[in-house]
């Protein structure tokens, strides 16, 4: 299973390195250039859950979203809802049309350029691919 992450914080830490246990190749975006590269060298996020040590082998670091979500077939998004408009930024409007998006926002609302809404619990949208709560997405995928 290939899986896009989108954060860098330490929530979107503990949601990759729970991911990383099973049978995953994940693409971890995030926008510090320096944080991305410290977590290849040293394989921890070093400004959250600093302790936890990512397998090097099963994620890679980008910080370009178009080249993280290339190849993928499941998009984390695990950013605060305040940043999710700014997180997708740089994404064309169908950018995300044949990607599984799991919900891993915090907070209960956002609205972004793509007109998607959420409170709190995520919607479909047309255009957008299936849409499910991470926590759902645990114990349905075998995460559990």
């Amino acid at each position: 299973m290939k899986i896009t992450v989108i954060g860098g914080g330490s929530w979107a830490t503990a949601i990759t390195k729970i991911l990383c246990e099973g049978n995953v190749q994940i693409k971890w975006w995030m926008r510090s250039v320096e944080d991305a590269e410290h977590i290849k060298k040293h394989h921890h996020n070093r400004e959250y859950l600093s302790s936890v040590e990512i397998h090097p082998s099963k994620v890679k670091p980008y910080t370009n979203l178009k080249e993280a979500l290339r190849g993928t077939e499941w998009v984390v998004l695990a950013v605060p809802a305040a940043f999710v408009t700014d997180a997708l930024k740089t994404l064309t409007i169908n950018a995300l049309d044949d990607k599984k998006i799991i919900s891993a926002i915090k907070g209960s609302s956002f609205a972004s350029k793509y007109g998607y809404y959420c409170w709190p619990v995520p919607c479909r949208r047309s255009g957008f691919g299936e849409t499910i709560l991470f926590d759902n997405c645990l114990a349905k995928h075998g995460f559990s």
